[in-house]
């Protein structure tokens, strides 16, 4: 790649400073660098499949091979920019329909995907390259590439967990051909507290660090066309979508992503379709299926009654 001998030993480590740096800036609590190398596919994620944890999830399956490799998804990529965004969470729940704090004001793809691309540009004006962003789409270990990067550690409640910050974080990836300096990992346990498996609604979660998505009021809300079973249904108290319990019950949470939700929660599931109404329009929820949103907002009336 000719973009590569532009890239000098001393230049790398100024791109890699500058393009975190400028990731901070635009929002993101942590940013690293990992180089794109092939990855050998751990057998507990096989195990993992085989079991049937990924519930109806069948991209899981098929992803699995592709996320071994970084070619995959951009052909010629030397170095992958990870950055986690961090979003405001509450526990307990809202009153019906609580909704995630991820899926809050705008969709959160929009956003970090507007940041990513922002820095990418800037860093072709600088050290002209081919590049994609990815943001949650792209068959990509994402956890894994974060925790190389440097971004964080893993816990319990199998989410990455940025020091200060928390699970409360959404990723995202930028891809470039240029040969970047990378990041230090730096690798630390989760305290084990069980607070996420105690917590957890559905009991969707293990001490050994898995999640069964049969078990997981997530996925029933944001991802399953199936109705899910009848005791996930009454456990439900009243979500909407997405969960996040094993998220907001993390003692790692920062005080500042303790918020209290919208005024407009509590009535709003009066209204018929309240998702295409403000503040809700624009949403990551609003992309969804009609028949997925109105089965959702009608299992949220249930536990409101």
């Amino acid at each position: 790649m000719g973009s590569l001998n532009l890239v000098s030993t001393v230049s790398r480590d100024q791109l890699r400073n500058y393009i975190c740096e400028r990731l901070l800036a635009g929002g993101a609590v942590a940013a690293g660098v990992v180089r794109a190398e092939k990855m050998m596919i751990p057998e507990e994620a096989r195990a993992w499949l085989a079991a049937g944890n990924a519930a109806g999830m069948d991209y899981l399956h098929e992803h699995l091979a592709l996320k071994a490799d970084p070619e995959n998804v951009l052909p010629g990529v030397r170095s992958i920019v990870c950055a986690a965004f961090p979003h405001e969470v509450q526990w307990p729940p809202s009153p019906p329909p609580a909704i995630a704090g991820y899926a809050r004001g705008e969709d959160y793809h929009v956003r970090v995907r507007r940041a990513l691309e922002t820095v990418a540009k800037e860093l072709d004006e600088r050290a002209p390259c081919r590049w994609r962003v990815c943001v949650d789409t792209a068959p990509l270990p994402e956890r894994h590439l974060a925790v190389e990067a440097g971004l964080g550690f893993i816990g319990t409640n199998t989410c990455l967990i940025v020091p200060g910050v928390g699970p409360n974080v959404v990723l995202g990836e930028l891809l470039v051909d240029l040969e970047l300096a990378p990041t230090e990992a730096a690798p630390r346990p989760c305290a084990r507290c069980n607070r996420c498996i105690r917590d957890c609604p559905g009991g969707a979660l293990s001490q050994d660090g898995r999640l069964d998505a049969r078990r997981c009021l997530s996925y029933w809300t944001t991802a399953a066309r199936d109705a899910p079973p009848d005791d996930l249904r009454v456990k439900g108290g009243g979500r909407f979508f997405g969960c996040e319990a094993c998220v907001a019950i993390c003692p790692h949470v920062g005080p500042r992503y303790q918020a209290d939700f919208f005024d407009e929660v509590a009535t709003a599931v009066r209204i018929p379709e309240f998702w295409k109404m403000p503040p809700w329009r624009g949403a990551v929820y609003t992309e969804l299926p009609a028949w997925r949103l109105a089965r959702n907002q009608a299992w949220a009336v249930e536990r409101q009654m």
